[in-house]
């Protein structure tokens, strides 16, 4: 798997809303282990800790720079 390709699917990952690491595996034609193994060597984080990650930087940026509130 070719880092790029790689990290495309990490950003796709952490944009799910229901994460399905057998589905990303699956497109990446990898085991579940190994996807897991290659995504923390590739972003250094589990996939879901770089999901609870991405989420909350995302949140943190929504509350920054929209009207949007909590809740």
């Amino acid at each position: 798997v070719a880092p790029g390709q790689f990290m495309t699917n990490a950003h796709v990952v952490a944009n799910a809303v229901k994460i399905d690491i057998s589905l990303y595996a699956d497109m990446c034609n990898l085991s579940i282990s190994r996807f897991i193994h290659l995504f923390k060597k590739c972003t250094g984080k589990s996939p879901k800790n770089y999901i609870l990650e991405m989420r909350v930087k995302r949140a943190a940026e929504l509350l920054e720079n929209t009207d949007l509130g909590v809740g």
